[in-house]
Order: C-alpha cells, then structure tokens, then sequence
C-alpha cells in the first residue's frame, strides 16, 4: 500500500507542475521501472526486485528530475519505502557553431530517507556526439560525503527504428491503431579515481571499475511506451571483483512511460 502511495504522490506533483507552468512552456515525463535488482555502477544496492519511479520535466534546455527507488521486499527492512531520492538539475546546449556536439551541465542530490546513508552531492559535466554510435562522456565530482572522488563514464548507444509494427489500417492504406518498437542498445565503461574507489570499493587505486552493456525494445501505442529491457554488468578490476566475490550481475526490467 505504503509503495502505491509513494508512486500516486509523484503523479500528483507532475500534474502540479504541469498546471503551473502551461503545456506550451515545458515537457513532463512519467516513468516506472520494475527491476529484478538495484545496481549502481557496479554497486549492487538491493539483490531483490525494486520499483523505480522517475518525473522529469523539461523547460527550454533546462532539465528538473526526481527519481527513487523503493525495495519490494523486507531485506533492508525498507518494504514499501523510498530507501533513495535523487534530485537532478541539468542544463543542455550545442557548442556554438557545432551543431554534432551537445554539453550538459548539471548537480545530483542523493537523498537516502530510511537507510544509515549519508546524503551527498555530485556535480557533473558531460559531453555527446551526433554521430553513428552516439559517442558520450560523463563526469561526476563528489562534493559532500565522498570529497574529491571523481566517477567517469565513456560509452556509445544505437537505435534500430522501428523494428516491426502491428496495427489496423484504414482503407486508404493509414495506419490509425498500431504498435510501433525500436531496439536501443547502449555499452559504457566506468572509472574511478583514487578517492572514490577507497570509499566506494575499499580499493587503494584509481582504474576501471565497471563494464555495462544494456539492451531495450520500446514498444510505443497513443502516446505511451512500454520498455522490456535487460542490463548485463561486468566488474572489471580484479580488486573491486574481490570485493564482492568476483560477482557480476544481469537485471531484468520493464518499464512504462507517458510523456505530456
């Protein structure tokens, strides 16, 4: 009941802000993830399925976002419980006279509400190229309870559009009722430095930390879109392995979003 709850008062405050700023003046977007773990850069933060609810609203090239993540079981003794909230505030452009390269600045607060987690604050910057394989980099810096530690994300994404449809047709050969799915696969690597991997991994060293390699179809019909998606995560150093017994870990997902 407690996690229903949690998930209707995030609805409710995107209807809010929709109401105050106008539909012409900004986006909102609505997601829900059902996750069969919690994994964060290699990390594994709940080893039992989770519900992750996500608002994002878009004004001009600003971006505001609220993301969660609540345990469905009682292994953290959180059932039903935001155990993270994460509040991001993001600003995106093209360089001037550069139209392939976007830059994105931004801040991260995590929020830990039902755990012994110290809050913190990340700042990062990022850089994405409009080319085939979508080429991207981001950069995290911890201000607060990681001081100096630095998280680097290099990766490269593909779509396949429209892979299939399925619908009715009108006699003048419209689709007017379909399905439509694309393929989304994206690969990224992550490296530490010294400072965040000796409090994150109890590793004294800076180096690679974690390989991702995620695949999704999402299926969209009127408006909303449907993502069965699957995550495969390989921990790459041999010292951060044998922090968690040489683990690594595959998540499977579904999740639904609606944007207004």
């Amino acid at each position: 009941m407690r996690t229903l709850i949690n998930i209707l008062l995030v609805l409710l405050l995107a209807v809010m802000v929709e109401n105050c700023f106008g539909k012409n003046n900004l986006n909102t977007e609505i997601e829900v993830s059902y996750l069969s773990r919690y994994i964060w850069r290699g990390q594994e933060g709940t080893d039992d399925p989770v519900i992750q609810p996500s608002l994002t609203t878009t004004y001009e090239n600003l971006k505001l976002n609220i993301w969660g993540n609540i345990d469905t079981t009682g292994t953290n003794n959180n059932e039903g419980d935001f155990s993270e909230l994460d509040y991001t505030v993001e600003y995106w452009d093209k360089f001037p006279g550069i139209n392939r390269i976007n830059y994105s600045l931004g801040m991260i607060y995590y929020d830990f509400p039902c755990t012994n987690f110290e809050d913190t604050t990340e700042l990062f910057w990022g850089i994405d190229i409009d080319i085939p394989l979508k080429p991207f980099i981001r950069i995290y810096h911890d201000l607060d309870e990681v001081k100096g530690g630095i998280y680097k994300s290099i990766g490269l994404g593909h779509s396949i559009n429209n892979i299939f449809k399925i619908g009715r047709e009108t006699r003048a050969g419209i689709q007017q009722n379909y399905w439509s799915a694309d393929l989304n696969l994206n690969a990224s690597l992550g490296w530490g430095n010294k400072t965040y991997n000796r409090s994150y991994w109890e590793v004294k060293k800076q180096g690679l930390n974690d390989f991702v390699f995620s695949i999704a179809l999402p299926i969209e019909n009127r408006g909303i879109t449907l993502i069965p998606n699957i995550t495969f995560i390989n921990l790459i150093d041999s010292k951060i392995r044998n922090t968690r017994n040489g683990n690594d870990f595959t998540v499977f997902g579904i999740t639904i979003c609606k944007k207004f």
